[in-house]
């Protein structure tokens, strides 16, 4: 950096920043992964990051009679837990989302993506 100043004309500058989003999907990606005739379970977490409630609302699934899913509140306004759950299928593949709406302005909209490979 440059300044005016005639006793330090140049010097060096650091800035450090933490973004926090929002809103946090951990993760943000569902794999299930094994035999066609199991039934698969696995689970995303949607956690508020501002100091406001959170409202979620699915508005988009690709992947029904393939994976159910069930959302469950686990802290009031806080915190979600999503499960998936692979049904007994003859699919070798299968792909898909879950489009879901909130109520934060500065993220409308979360989207999940579901993987699944069998054998």
């Amino acid at each position: 950096m440059t300044t005016d100043d005639p006793n330090m004309h140049e010097f060096q500058l650091t800035v450090r920043a933490e973004i926090i989003a929002p809103i946090q999907i951990q993760p943000k990606r569902i794999y299930l992964i094994g035999k066609k005739s199991e039934i698969l379970k696995a689970e995303t977490e949607i956690k508020a990051n501002l100091d406001k409630p959170l409202k979620i609302k699915p508005i988009f699934y690709d992947l029904k009679n393939k994976v159910e899913y069930e959302i469950k509140e686990i802290k009031k306004a806080r915190i979600y837990k999503i499960i998936f759950k692979k049904l007994p299928s003859n699919e070798r593949k299968i792909k898909g989302v879950l489009r879901i709406k909130t109520n934060y302005p500065e993220m409308p909209y979360l989207k999940i993506e579901i993987k699944g490979y069998f054998r």
